[in-house]
């Protein structure tokens, strides 16, 4: 049986990215966007023009365009704060983290946890450009670096996803 052990630590630009992929790659996250956008859309409507008496003034032009740009950003800026406050508050969870990943399951140790998921319980795999993302629910995600893979250890994992397409959706480049 293969057995892939991979050890990393996230910096605070890491997680923010990281998280921030997980919540565009997730269900609720384009939701969640879509939703925001409407309501600070309704939001920027009302407190701009809530009589609608600027009609055909600029405000009517841009409201749309501000809605749409404003939730995006502030998601990126919030999950950038919230990552580096994770990091300091919770730092053992982010920093050195072994996993250990067979055909049977996904186990993660750090320091002062241990979890194992089996393949079962995983929703999907996604593979990106510098990233694995494990996610053991709708919104949540194992985080795995390419950059601290040997390339051995990448070609190792890509044959345990195949052999575990049965079991979970698997998703690779």
């Amino acid at each position: 049986m293969k057995e892939i052990t991979i050890r990393q630590s996230f910096t605070a630009a890491e997680l923010s990215n990281g998280s921030l992929y997980t919540l565009l790659y997730s269900r609720l996250g384009k939701v969640l966007m879509f939703a925001y956008s409407f309501i600070t859309l309704n939001l920027v409507l009302q407190v701009i023009n809530p009589y609608g008496l600027f009609g055909d003034g600029i405000e009517a032009d841009y409201t749309p365009f501000i809605a749409v740009t404003l939730v995006p950003l502030l998601f990126i800026f919030t999950i950038k704060r919230q990552a580096g406050k994770a990091l300091i508050k919770k730092g053992r969870y982010y920093k050195n983290i072994s996993f250990t990943i067979t055909p049977d399951h996904v186990k993660t140790d750090g320091e002062g946890y241990s979890n194992t998921y089996r393949w079962e319980e995983i929703v999907k795999v996604k593979e990106v450009k510098n990233w694995y993302f494990i996610f053991i629910n709708e919104q949540q995600a194992l985080l795995l670096k390419k950059s601290n893979m040997d390339p051995w250890q990448e070609e190792e994992l890509k044959e345990v996803l195949k052999i575990v397409r049965n079991k979970t959706k698997v998703s690779l480049k």
